[in-house]
């Protein structure tokens, strides 16, 4: 018989919280599956090259006088969320905002809090503020929090 996990999956079976140390191997009958380094951000099917699961998180910010549009591309998520911050805290002297999500490649509900944040603060500041929608994945965030007619979408991605 093989075991279904081991290493850190026993752990976690057993209730263990935090980031997993060890290596996870996964068994489908006699085939071993992934085995998952969680905690070096990599994974690699056995015998194969381990590889990044995330694509990186870049903000470009295209000024235009004192109108910035921050074109995203990567995965928005609770990594690269401070990173969004520290790009949009600048831009709120500026008369219009718009955060291009066209690029992004994933968006998790940390992301989404960081575009509310900055939706607040534009609002706060008297800033217009856009969103140029992302793809499907992206965009399913925002319907699955009710947020697609709540927020400032336009069609027009940055070049």
């Amino acid at each position: 018989m093989y075991p279904l996990f081991n290493g850190a999956g026993l752990a976690a079976q057993r209730g263990v919280v935090g980031l997993l140390r060890y290596s996870t191997l996964a068994y489908l009958g006699r085939v071993p599956m992934v085995i998952w380094e969680a905690w070096r951000g990599k994974h690699s099917i056995r015998g194969g090259a381990p590889r990044l699961l995330r694509a990186p998180f870049e903000v470009e910010d295209l000024a235009s006088g004192n109108d910035h549009t921050l074109v995203l591309s990567g995965e928005l998520d609770i990594a690269a969320a401070e990173d969004l911050e520290a790009a949009v805290i600048p831009c709120a002297d500026a008369a219009a905002l718009t955060l291009d999500l066209s690029r992004l490649s994933f968006m998790d509900s940390t992301g989404l809090t960081v575009v509310l944040l900055a939706d607040a603060l534009c609002k706060a500041r008297g800033i217009a503020f856009a969103l140029v929608p992302g793809p499907r994945q992206v965009q399913r965030v925002f319907e699955i929090a009710g947020l697609l007619e709540k927020l400032p979408f336009e069609m027009d991605p940055a070049n």
